[in-house]
């Protein structure tokens, strides 16, 4: 009988202590030893109005740029134009003392995936920066994203009414390939 109860602790142990190991870092690009405004597709510091949101995409040490996560929620801007301060953020599956690769985008709407595809949307990204992170809870204060540089986002393209009405050729072809197939 003493066996479930000594699993269930040992797993609650092991939860506790990767949980509280979880490294951390400073999310802000106005931070010391940092200054790294983003601006809008109109070379403008982004407004605070809200409409532009910022979010960490993170990974261990080597992850390379297609690999990064979402780590959090995004944020809006502060109330200085072109500047988040997000506050302190874990960075899930890299400890407290181990590095991580990170990397900001900035976007319209729901995400950076969806500002993407869709047009006139605005979105940019940050360079990746490798930053050290520190123990969750700790007495050492979270590193700051130092290495970030500033960024102009873009506005993702509206496609042209003559590539749409090539790819409705080509599909029309297609088909028509395929009756002539059948019969």
């Amino acid at each position: 009988m003493k066996s479930p109860y000594l699993f269930v602790a040992a797993v609650t142990l092991v939860a506790a202590v990767s949980s509280s190991a979880q490294g951390v870092l400073n999310f802000s690009n106005g931070a010391a030893g940092v200054d790294a405004p983003v601006k809008n597709s109109s070379a403008q510091f982004v407004a605070t109005d809200g409409v532009i949101k910022a979010q960490i995409f993170a990974g261990p040490a080597g992850t390379v740029e297609g690999s990064l996560v979402a780590v959090g929620s995004p944020i809006s801007f502060s109330l200085q134009p072109g500047y988040y301060f997000g506050g302190q953020l874990a960075i899930p599956g890299v400890a407290g003392g181990s590095s991580a690769v990170i990397q900001v985008r900035t976007f319209t709407g729901a995400s950076y995936a969806s500002a993407l595809a869709t047009p006139n949307a605005q979105s940019g990204k940050s360079g990746l920066i490798n930053v050290s992170l520190v123990v969750s809870g700790g007495a050492t204060a979270p590193n700051n994203l130092v290495g970030l540089v500033g960024y102009t986002m873009t506005l993702t393209p509206v496609p042209e009414p003559s590539v749409i009405a090539l790819a409705g050729l080509g599909l029309g072809g297609l088909v028509l390939a395929r009756r002539s197939k059948k019969a």
